[in-house]
């Protein structure tokens, strides 16, 4: 077996997939190959493309990015019949998907530099250019940062998209290809079966995330589409929709942006539901100055899908900021009939007007309304960032808001601080001091038989 072909045998078992073509002429005896090699960054580095007509304005035009990866260079070349003990390969081209390597005659130069006589080069022109090695010796390739690289294109916008999306299909690819083993079941998967998180990088099956994101997305529990590693769930990071459409159907994804959109919007007490009943798209206060909210225009609410404003005081139609929020007819009719005497006159004309019977029932129902409205504004403590009423059954002063999340004083409705949530109740001097439980009544202790025998 001669050397060249010792090399070539070697060649085709390091790097079985890097040899695209190979063929021997008969007569000539000249070996002809093509090798298609990848450019692997290590570490990634950060890549300026300038506009090669264009280099005095290279800050307008350049687009800068960070690649691990680049497209491979197509190496075609002929090993003469003197190879290696006295002829070089004689390279016939240098390429490049999309064009990225602006003067391909350079690297053939420094290719040649490395062969030495009576010895094989293959496998050490692999691995100069794999590592990316000769981006070091070409002038054209250096920037003054040794971490930046500088390519030359003419349309370097174009080329960047380009080159971003092929990192994109080799990372895809390499993914694809490898083995994992789901954190939630502990089976071992290929690739094409999981999905990678992008915020942190951890791996599921596709049938565990699903089952577990589309109940949470059925229950509403959009708070909890995170990772579902143990870490990532305590840092409660939102999942990407990106990923959460890998595994969903766009119906569910429409929900998910939906429950997304009303939790944000929940958080924020000046948002207020859209009046119509066929809409309810929240609409949030629109951008005032201090003279405009001082004049009334903070009122003013324009939903944005269907475009109806209305006053948020009263819900109504806009009435402008002068005329003031009309006071619905019912309550203004019980009212002046509640001021009036009984057996009044004036009571009895209503009474004709309407029918006796129901003035009563309305009497009767704003009777209730009010002292259902005493006893929850009795039995309540309002949150000072949203107020939303809450009431306490039993247990600690200290609450959090379940809708925007504020810590408060139940006793007196002051709020607290997250860090410090127990000083409150700690200070000497405040009307709440040693007061985070309530004292338990003679009628709430019931003293158990087993504790009495001890005694």
């Amino acid at each position: 077996m001669s050397a060249t072909e010792d090399e070539l045998l070697v060649l085709e078992s390091i790097y079985p997939d890097y040899v695209a073509a190979q063929s021997v002429d008969s007569q000539s005896g000249q070996t002809s190959l093509r090798l298609e090699v990848p450019v692997h960054l290590t570490p990634r580095k950060r890549l300026r493309i300038i506009e090669e007509h264009n280099l005095q304005a290279a800050t307008d035009s350049s687009q800068e990015l960070d690649l691990g990866v680049l497209p491979p260079l197509l190496l075609h070349f002929v090993l003469p019949a003197g190879y290696p003990e006295s002829e070089p390969p004689e390279i016939v081209s240098i390429s490049t998907s999309f064009s990225w390597l602006h003067r391909p005659r350079n690297l053939q130069v420094k290719l040649l530099e490395l062969w030495v006589e009576g010895e094989g080069v293959l496998c050490a022109w692999i691995e100069y250019l794999e590592n990316g090695m000769f981006f070091d010796d070409l002038d054209d390739l250096r920037s003054g940062d040794r971490d930046t690289l500088r390519l030359l294109h003419p349309t370097p916008q174009q080329l960047k998209a380009h080159l971003v999306e092929h990192e994109k299909t080799v990372q895809s690819s390499k993914f694809a290809s490898s083995a994992f083993t789901c954190s939630l079941c502990f089976d071992a998967f290929s690739g094409a079966k999981c999905c990678q998180i992008q915020s942190c990088g951890h791996v599921f099956c596709r049938g565990c995330l699903e089952d577990f994101w589309k109940l949470l997305i059925r229950e509403g529990d959009v708070s909890r589409i995170t990772c579902p590693d143990p870490e990532c769930v305590k840092k409660a990071i939102p999942a990407a929709e990106d990923d959460v459409r890998r595994v969903v159907t766009q119906e569910e994804l429409e929900r998910l942006r939906w429950l997304r959109e009303k939790q944000m919007y929940d958080k924020d007490p000046s948002v207020i539901p859209c009046p119509l009943p066929f809409c309810q798209r929240p609409v949030p206060r629109p951008a005032v100055t201090e003279a405009e909210a001082a004049s009334g225009w903070d009122r003013l609410r324009t939903c944005p899908s269907c475009s109806y404003s209305f006053c948020a005081y009263c819900k109504r139609t806009w009435h402008g900021t002068i005329s003031h929020c009309p006071v619905p007819f019912a309550e203004t009719f019980l009212l002046g009939y509640l001021a009036m005497e009984e057996d009044s006159e004036g009571r009895r004309a209503i009474e004709r007007r309407y029918g006796r019977v129901n003035v009563l029932r309305l009497v009767k129902q704003h009777e209730e309304d009010s002292e259902n409205d005493k006893w929850f504004r009795a039995s309540t403590t309002p949150c000072p960032g949203c107020e939303i009423r809450v009431q306490k059954s039993h247990g600690c002063n200290h609450m959090t808001c379940v809708k925007c999340k504020q810590h408060f004083c139940y006793r007196c409705g002051q709020r607290l601080h997250p860090s410090n949530v127990y000083k409150h109740f700690s200070t000497p001097g405040r009307s709440c001091y040693m007061k985070l439980f309530d004292e338990a009544t003679d009628t709430e202790w019931e003293p158990m038989d087993a504790f009495e025998d001890f005694t």
